[in-house]
């Protein structure tokens, strides 16, 4: 049993956007927008609900995947899912 894509719904978007919180928002907005200038990159991905969800492993919550267009964009795992071996390609593989 590998990784699944849950789809962010009503019954879980609380759920959904503590993880995002968790994950995807680290440090303040100033390092996020001074590095977003120097690097070119946007400051911050913003939750949207279709474009995220929730990753889970033999059913259990592991992180947030982001997609757009049905193409993987990030992801992030809980740091106690660090170590198990997911990494993108093999994300992509499960889509």
């Amino acid at each position: 049993m590998g990784v699944k894509f849950e789809a962010v719904n009503a019954d879980n978007e609380s759920q959904a956007k503590e993880l995002f919180n968790q994950l995807y928002q680290t440090g303040d907005a100033f390092t996020a927008s001074l590095l977003g200038s120097a690097f070119g990159k946007s400051p911050n991905t913003k939750f949207e609900p279709e474009n995220f969800f929730i990753l889970t492993l033999k059913g259990v919550i592991c992180g947030l995947a982001h997609l757009r267009s049905g193409e993987l964009k990030s992801f992030k795992l809980l740091d106690e899912f660090s170590d198990q071996g997911i990494t993108e390609s093999y994300l992509n593989s499960q889509l």
